[in-house]
């Protein structure tokens, strides 16, 4: 028996027949709470901060929104998350609740002034199950932001790969961001995912780390050094394996 139900299920026809006219920028995978050593929680996710950004850029111009495909518990986090988008005016018609799960959260300790995280196992979004109106979701959108981090376990990575099946008139960013678990340094990740994402994706998003750590799972090597040529080496490097046809490298505050 499917335990899970839509948490806006009972969105009027009108509206989801806006959704399906409109340009449609689908974040899809992992919403949760970091938080923080001081008691202090934030909404985040990578698939929801892109939705979320592009639903202000997109609405704003008259031209879209943004869209989230997730899973939330019906707990205090996950009725905050419906809240938090419900204020920013984003559909939640896409954002299944299984009750089996809490809502996401990931535990952000400060090292050395660098991040780093403990991200809670068994959650809700881990538990994305596919369902028929996803198909059409993908099959009308424009763009799609998809990470490493929500296709750690079967469900979820099922989903979201039936999801770019389903996708591909659409630009499809591979946003890579790689985690580890501080305390037990466990990665959230194989090069086996990292390879059928990047297969996938027509935008291949890294920080300058991630880069690098990636060309070494895939047993590409890199070459040594971090100034720009370098880096910019090492992004054609990965971008002559893969058919994507841009790729992105972030280096934080340089």
């Amino acid at each position: 028996m499917n335990h899970r139900q839509f948490a806006q299920g009972g969105e009027n026809i009108s509206h989801q027949a806006a959704i399906m006219n409109s340009l449609n920028f689908v974040g899809i995978g992992e919403v949760l709470y970091d938080v923080f050593e001081d008691g202090t929680e934030t909404l985040g996710g990578a698939p929801l901060n892109f939705a979320v950004h592009v639903h202000q850029l997109a609405t704003g111009l008259g031209v879209g929104q943004g869209i989230i495909v997730s899973c939330i518990n019906n707990d205090d986090r996950g009725n905050r998350v419906l809240n938090e988008l419900g204020r920013l005016g984003m559909s939640t018609r896409y954002l299944a609740k299984d009750p089996q799960h809490p809502t996401g959260l990931v535990s952000v300790f400060m090292r050395n002034g660098e991040p780093g995280y403990q991200i809670a196992s068994e959650s809700a979004w881990d538990y994305i199950a596919d369902q028929p109106e996803f198909a059409e979701l993908a099959r009308s959108c424009v763009g799609i932001c998809f990470g490493t981090l929500a296709q750690r376990a079967p469900v979820s990575r099922a989903t979201i790969r039936n999801f770019l099946q389903n996708a591909q008139q659409a630009i499809r960013l591979y946003d890579i961001n790689l985690r580890r678990n501080i305390l037990t340094g466990k990665p959230e990740y194989t090069p086996d995912i990292i390879e059928y994402s990047c297969q996938q994706a027509t935008v291949i998003k890294a920080n300058q780390a991630e880069l690098f750590s990636v060309l070494e799972l895939l047993g590409m090597g890199h070459p040594a050094g971090e100034d720009p040529d370098t880096i910019q080496r090492a992004l054609e490097l990965l971008l002559s394996r893969f058919p994507a046809q841009m790729g992105v490298v972030t280096r934080g505050a340089r």
